[in-house]
């Protein structure tokens, strides 16, 4: 029998998969402002979009790796389908992964309302960096003050657009915080990064949306450096959902288990506040000098000496993680 809420679902092996989801898409979507009818009606909307019928194909002969994606997107409240373009269902190989767009990881952090400004993106292309008439560049980066100044006209730019042309991209805004003395801050949160950077990133993955939108696959990962890097203080859950998604992009093969809503643990003792994560972070960020993927292997370092998560340490632990990121800080330490 179709519920209320699954009822303008046309698909008919997409609705009944819904059905049989519906308990775990309720508690997933329990703590997101999305409803259960509107997700579906944008998951239906998505499924017509795919002129290939590739989607479609998934639901009936995989609907266990449809059914994985739908659960990451609920998580997340985020609609899959072109309307939105916060997350895309990729048929790939007679399973479906689940990708967040770029505009996804934006959305997310809007809506945890710490942004103070809006998220500047964009590629770098080969002749940016040549001299203009001022002699002059048209990208440039200030990396004391994190600031982007970026003067290309993309109208005189059309013979230069090949992706084979791109070297870089960037990711920029302003984000909120209240630091250790309770006051409210802004400050400015920059990614750049080169092909290097980006190449590496997409040899990790087994998506094709690097063939088919390598621009927006560019924008994405810088943006997600941006959100999940430490510059941005998203709750620990957000960043727990996004990193999940993440994983099913990488080379291993997209799993047939079943993702279920997790509740969240109890802690035993008080967590840390989440001002002193942003600072640790912070701190983490400034010794990786910006570099998303030593940030990366120093958290791994400090995670492995810990025993654990940063972001599940107790205030004491942190207290004394932040005195010894302060100190070598302070002294250029590593």
């Amino acid at each position: 029998m179709t519920s209320t809420e699954l009822a303008n679902v046309q698909n008919p092996e997409l609705q009944a998969l819904l059905g049989d989801a519906e308990t775990a898409l309720l508690a997933a979507l329990d703590k997101q402002p999305l409803q259960l009818a509107e997700f579906a009606v944008a998951l239906d909307a998505a499924v017509r979009e795919d002129e290939s019928g590739k989607l479609a194909e998934a639901l009936r002969q995989n609907p266990a790796t449809v059914r994985n994606a739908i659960m990451q997107a609920a998580l997340l409240g985020l609609k899959p389908g072109k309307a939105f373009r916060h997350f895309s269902l990729v048929p790939f190989a007679g399973k479906v992964t689940g990708l967040i767009e770029w505009r996804g990881y934006v959305h997310l952090a809007q809506r945890a309302g710490v942004l103070a400004s809006p998220v500047d993106c964009d590629v770098i292309y080969a002749d940016h960096m040549k001299a203009g008439p001022n002699g002059l560049p048209s990208f440039r980066y200030n990396r004391s003050s994190r600031e982007v100044q970026f003067d290309a006209n993309p109208l005189d730019d059309n013979a230069n657009t090949d992706p084979k042309n791109l070297v870089g991209v960037y990711a920029t805004c302003k984000v909120r915080y209240k630091g250790n003395d309770g006051e409210a801050y802004t400050e400015r949160a920059t990614v750049v990064l080169n092909r290097a950077d980006v190449e590496k990133r997409k040899a990790l993955s087994n998506s094709p949306a690097w063939g088919k939108w390598p621009v927006e696959m560019w924008k994405k990962t810088a943006i997600r450096s941006l959100m999940t890097g430490g510059q941005v203080p998203l709750a620990d859950a957000t960043l727990r959902a996004m990193r999940a998604t993440e994983e099913l992009e990488t080379l291993r093969p997209v799993a047939a288990t079943v993702v279920e809503p997790t509740p969240e643990p109890t802690p035993q003792i008080a967590a840390t506040k989440p001002d002193t994560q942003v600072e640790i972070f912070r701190l983490i960020w400034h010794r990786a000098g910006g570099d998303p993927i030593e940030k990366a292997k120093l958290v791994a370092g400090i995670e492995g000496k810990l025993g654990g998560r940063i972001s599940a340490l107790n205030e004491e632990s942190a207290a004394r993680l932040l005195q010894d990121l302060r100190a070598k800080a302070a002294g250029g330490g590593s």
